[in-house]
């Protein structure tokens, strides 16, 4: 697939130290915009040019709040084809399954079957383990420039992927400014063990103000108020990150499990095989969150239910069966 297979001292799912004095620019640095061509060249004899890292999602914005939707297409895996240190394959996804593998949206929904997207995507994976710098301070640089020109954004990073971005996340809300919005899925089920809303701890009595991206505004009369999180304990606040767990059906997540997630304030996605009927599902309220992605960002303790997308279908074990 790659024309070359590199080794890297990192462990899967992570991303590589940047260096202490790390700094990002607003306006794209030409050196880096060298390297990136380069690497688009030396992998698949691709035009010598820089290309942006990221990409922007429109269909669900006229349902949404008006947050212009950017996400980053990382391989999905083990594709992008780099060793780490023990001489196994670096993968983007530590807890995916074999179902989750075999029928991943990443390789067999839409545009992503096309072999110039999976392409893209190793690019942009090896870009990231290979020359941390140039790939943040890019990512960086265009989240800011797409902020500064369309208003507070819906970022996700995990399009495909299932990565800790924590190293990276401070630097990520200073580019997007505090009225954007950072949200993802995992499957790491040890990001999940506390309450949703992390006590704060700091030595400094400054209060922290956070915009939470909820509104209400003109065209989004029906989201929630900011004072959704007044019942809130005193020192907690709206986490930096939106995280949804992501169920990996019913054989190794079973709504029982789930379902405690779900009494911690996290929200659920799972894949059904159809719509419930009814207001709760397994007991517990739920969304259909293929309406528009702001659902992970929007409520507690839901559901978020999808429906089966590129060769996954209804019938598979990977999907959960709405009548059961």
């Amino acid at each position: 697939m790659t024309s070359q297979t590199l080794t890297i001292r990192n462990k899967s799912g992570t991303i590589p130290s940047l260096p202490d004095d790390f700094v990002w620019h607003p306006k794209q640095l030409k050196e880096d915009k060298q390297v990136i061509a380069d690497m688009r060249t030396e992998l698949f004899g691709l035009a010598n040019n820089s290309v942006p890292l990221l990409t922007s999602a429109s269909y669900k914005q006229s349902k949404g709040t008006g947050r212009k939707e950017i996400y980053l297409a990382l391989a999905p895996h083990r594709l992008s084809e780099v060793l780490t240190t023990p001489g196994n394959l670096w993968t983007a996804c530590t807890h995916s399954t074999h179902e989750c593998r075999k029928h991943c949206v990443g390789l067999t929904a839409g545009l992503n079957k096309f072999p110039n997207q999976l392409k893209a995507k190793i690019i942009r994976t090896r870009l990231m383990l290979l020359h941390s710098d140039v790939f943040w301070r890019t990512v960086l640089s265009e989240l800011f420039r797409l902020q500064l020109n369309h208003g507070p954004l819906a970022v996700r990073l995990n399009a495909y992927s299932d990565v800790d971005f924590s190293p990276i996340e401070k630097f990520v809300r200073e580019a997007i400014g505090t009225a954007s919005v950072r949200y993802d899925f995992s499957k790491v089920k040890s990001r999940f063990k506390g309450f949703r809303y992390d006590p704060v701890l700091s030595h400094s009595k400054q209060n922290i103000n956070v915009d939470l991206g909820y509104g209400p505004l003109k065209n989004d009369r029906k989201a929630p108020k900011r004072e959704l999180f007044s019942h809130l304990p005193k020192g907690y606040y709206a986490p930096i990150v939106h995280l949804a767990y992501s169920g990996r059906g019913p054989k190794f997540d079973g709504p029982e499990e789930l379902n405690t997630i779900l009494n911690r304030g996290h929200n659920v996605a799972i894949i059904t095989d159809e719509l419930p009927t009814s207001k709760t599902l397994f007991g517990r309220p739920w969304t259909n969150a293929d309406e528009d992605d702001r659902a992970v960002y929007k409520y507690d303790g839901h559901y978020l239910v999808l429906s089966p997308k590129g060769s996954l279908t209804k019938n598979n074990k990977f999907v959960y069966e709405v009548q059961s």
